[in-house]
């Protein structure tokens, strides 16, 4: 999805924003762990959805191509912009995803299952860090939303088949 410079979020409130929150402090961060739990949770659906899209049929991989590839588009697109808001908080982003048992609640899910957990860790997330940091609250609501309507698209896309 393009961005113009009117739906552009701002990640850092001042250039002082970044020397509030120190490397160091990121583990006990409410906010950094958050958005470090919203980044494994997008990288862990986005392998998801590449290991459903291999092992689909080549004839079907061929007709979910483009969905496939919007949808691998907006997940890399979330993960950076997490990442870059741990950035300019003053911490590194945590791209470790652990076991899939600590983000996921079991591998070898279905994408539709992994969007539904990534769907419901924004949820968890608006709700715990609503009053935290503006900024990332806006973040989060953004992908929040975003996530929303993919979780609808692939819901969508997947009816014919779940019904049959």
């Amino acid at each position: 999805m393009p961005e113009n410079d009117s739906t552009r979020l701002s990640l850092v409130h001042s250039p002082s924003e970044a020397q509030h929150a120190s490397p160091s402090s990121s583990v006990s961060n409410p906010v950094i762990r958050g958005l470090n739990e919203a980044l494994r949770a997008e990288l862990s659906t986005l392998e998801c959805h590449k290991s459903a899209y291999f092992e689909l049929p080549l004839k079907e991989r061929q007709d979910q191509a483009e969905c496939f590839w919007r949808d691998l588009e907006l997940k890399e697109e979330h993960a950076d912009a997490l990442a870059e808001r741990i950035q300019a908080l003053g911490a590194k982003p945590q791209f470790e995803m652990g076991s899939p048992a600590e983000v996921l609640p079991k591998p070898q899910l279905s994408p539709l299952s992994c969007e539904q957990n990534c769907h419901a860790k924004y949820e968890e997330l608006l709700r715990a860090l609503e009053n935290r940091d503006p900024i990332t609250s806006k973040l989060l609501q953004k992908l929040f939303d975003e996530q929303t309507r993919q979780l609808r698209n692939l819901e969508e896309r997947l009816k014919p088949r779940l019904a049959s």
